[in-house]
């Protein structure tokens, strides 16, 4: 006899563009007391329509796919499943990640690499190319502690780069851990 898999964490699928974390969260916790919720953007900072949300228990992880698969928010039926993905836990492990927009399009990974360095270690920093290589004015930096990355999105966001406003935006989660 195998025994039964103990999670936390569930998948939420189809969840429409126009929500929040508040407003999945407030859904979310109709199963139980949720710890975290992390809806999944892409490189310019736009929802995806899916995220992962944690449990203080894992039976309220099991009620939420009971009860919620299926549910609506704010009209849109969503999927809840077992999220058996391991991500997650390795990107919470140390490396925070801050996401600037609004970048001149000359702008190099080396270049933002050498800006945030002033803020602490980066350990990436990765400028979002389109199909034929050109900057899509998006990046992504990795810095190895929170406090590093809150620094950098404190003095980045809405800072002048190369005669650009350029944006940053981190997880909310992170910025409470800092």
């Amino acid at each position: 006899m195998q025994d039964k898999k103990v999670y936390t964490r569930v998948f939420v699928g189809n969840i429409p563009y126009s929500s929040n974390e508040k407003k999945v969260r407030e859904h979310m916790s109709k199963a139980g007391e949720v710890q975290n919720v992390e809806l999944f953007l892409d490189e310019v900072g736009v929802s995806r329509g899916c995220g992962i949300i944690e449990y203080t228990d894992p039976s309220n992880a099991a009620r939420a796919i009971e009860m919620l698969h299926h549910s609506r928010i704010e009209g849109g039926m969503i999927t809840v499943k077992e999220d058996e993905s391991y991500s997650y836990n390795r990107r919470r492990a140390g490396n925070i990640y801050l996401k600037l927009r609004n970048l001149p399009a000359s702008v190099t990974g080396v270049q933002l690499k050498d800006l945030c360095s002033l803020f602490g270690t980066v350990t990436k920093s990765e400028v979002v190319l389109d199909n034929a290589g050109r900057s899509r004015g998006a990046a992504m930096v990795v810095f190895s502690k929170p406090e590093e990355a809150l620094s950098a999105f404190n003095q980045l966001n809405k800072a002048t780069f190369n005669d650009r406003e350029i944006l940053a935006f981190i997880d909310n989660n992170d910025i409470n851990k800092a």
